[in-house]
């Protein structure tokens, strides 16, 4: 497989990845920061479950799936479960679509302008940790060294192999192999936004740490992997908060913030059209369903029932 299409398959992973960055992205913040970001005064109200069936009087019930955004078999393996709601389901929503325009508009914005390089934003040594990292994946130095930090960062936070398609990519393949409709919660430049709008001096901070984290995400990773396989949105949860310590640094707690819990209000106030039609799925990252500002919760509050729909995968 040549460098330019596994950074193709790459590509729609990293948009996988955006939506639900905290699920393995940015790990590397939860080892530095520990007063708990994400509100969870109802977790153990919503403590288990991926699937969750929503009903709400004078309405088809719909389903609410909690995803990881890899490519790990583990996870792309559906569940008969799963498999029997992309069949039964009228409509897909995802956090955003995948398509070569958002692609290709990742790309773009990934990458730095007017002869700026990575290398002047980091050290030699720390370049060189990015690039040893990189380049047996998908990247040959040369695309390493016109990274945007922020784009760095998100690179080396995702598993090492990502040459197969995310769990979101996959639903979106099937609805539209099935002629059902596939829409999104936020667009592709909302979710890029959330990077852009950084300053350069915070996207440094954040590759900083990534580096000097790099040698621990995977054992993060895998554990992230055994609760979500256990269907314990509880303890994904519980995880990250595990991770943060005190800090003075409030560009990166309100950054977190954003990155979960403001962009749960969004997604719940627009999955209102798809929850009145009715029998839609709304795939989401895992870690936006649980906790007080979960989208479980927002729900429940707006007068919808939850019932957990366990998969066994164990």
């Amino acid at each position: 497989m040549d460098n330019r299409w596994r950074f193709e398959i790459y590509l729609v992973n990293v948009r996988a990845s955006v939506a639900a960055v905290i699920l393995f992205s940015f790990i590397f913040l939860f080892l530095s920061y520990s007063q708990p970001v994400f509100s969870q005064n109802h977790i153990h109200r919503f403590s288990h479950g991926l699937i969750w069936k929503v009903e709400k009087t004078g309405l088809k019930a719909s389903y609410l799936v909690g995803t990881m955004h890899v490519s790990d078999s583990r996870v792309t393996q559906f569940s008969s479960t799963l498999k029997g709601l992309i069949n039964s389901c009228d409509s897909l929503t995802l956090e955003a679509k995948f398509d070569a325009h958002s692609q290709q508009l990742m790309l773009r914005t990934m990458l730095l302008q007017n002869g700026k390089r990575l290398s002047d934003y980091i050290t030699g040594q720390e370049l060189k940790v990015v690039v040893e990292s990189l380049t047996p994946a998908s990247f040959n130095a040369q695309m390493v060294a016109l990274l945007k930090p922020w784009a760095a960062t998100l690179l080396l936070s995702m598993p090492k192999s990502s040459e197969g398609i995310a769990m979101d990519a996959i639903l979106q393949e099937r609805f539209i192999s099935l002629k059902k409709p596939v829409h999104q919660l936020e667009s592709p430049m909302e979710q890029i936004n959330l990077f852009e709008q950084l300053s350069i001096a915070d996207q440094v901070e954040m590759l900083r740490e990534t580096i000097a984290e790099v040698d621990t995400i995977d054992t993060l990773l895998e554990e992230t992997l055994r609760l979500y396989l256990s269907e314990d949105i509880a303890g994904l949860l519980q995880l990250n908060n595990e991770y943060v310590s005190a800090s003075n640094s409030k560009v990166l707690t309100l950054f977190l913030r954003q990155l979960v819990e403001n962009r749960n209000h969004t997604m719940f106030d627009r999955m209102q059209v798809r929850l009145k039609e009715g029998n839609a799925m709304i795939a989401v990252g895992a870690l936006h369903l649980p906790g007080n500002e979960g989208l479980l919760f927002l729900l429940e509050s707006a007068g919808y029932r939850l019932i957990s729909i366990l998969q066994g995968y164990n």
